[in-house]
């Protein structure tokens, strides 16, 4: 276990969904946190990318996820604006060693901003082994026209 994993006790499942959208997140000037990512993923974890094209959807690797990841960092310039995932709310099943989590979460550029750029939702996937939880997917898929998140996933206003 990485040091990574040490730090954010992965016995519990919403610390587990804490450091993967932390991974993510970054101030200007900097980048995801790689291996704090990687220590929340089971060998094996896939992902499933929101499709640019409805019927470009795609399921891929940890590792071709963080290289289609880098590629966006230049391709956007996200190194310049910094980039955050923010959690909304978490809607955890378990049962026994498995676990799904249904985490809405907005995205920003400026940390603090009171207006996210697109609000989405992960589907996590999690098994328990040896004390721990570790990520075998994450499913997403964003609110665009026509396609709001559902009320009953959202938080009590």
């Amino acid at each position: 276990q990485s040091a990574a994993a040490e730090e954010h006790e992965f016995a519990d499942i919403q610390n587990v969904v804490k450091a993967v959208y932390q991974s993510v997140s970054f101030e200007i000037g900097s980048e995801p946190n790689w291996e704090l990512m990687r220590s929340t993923l089971m060998d094996g974890a896939i992902f499933s990318q929101p499709p640019r094209r409805p019927d470009k959807r795609k399921i891929i690797n940890a590792d071709a996820f963080i290289e289609s990841f880098k590629s966006d960092l230049d391709t956007y310039k996200m190194r310049e604006t910094g980039f955050w995932e923010r959690v909304v709310h978490t809607t955890p099943t378990v049962f026994g060693n498995t676990a799904t989590v249904l985490v809405v979460f907005e995205v920003r550029v400026e940390k603090d901003s009171a207006t996210p750029m697109g609000r989405g939702l992960d589907s996590i996937s999690m098994i328990k082994v040896d004390g721990r939880w570790w990520v075998t997917s994450i499913l997403t898929d964003w609110e665009r026209p026509g396609q709001n998140l559902p009320a009953e996933l959202l938080p009590a206003r």
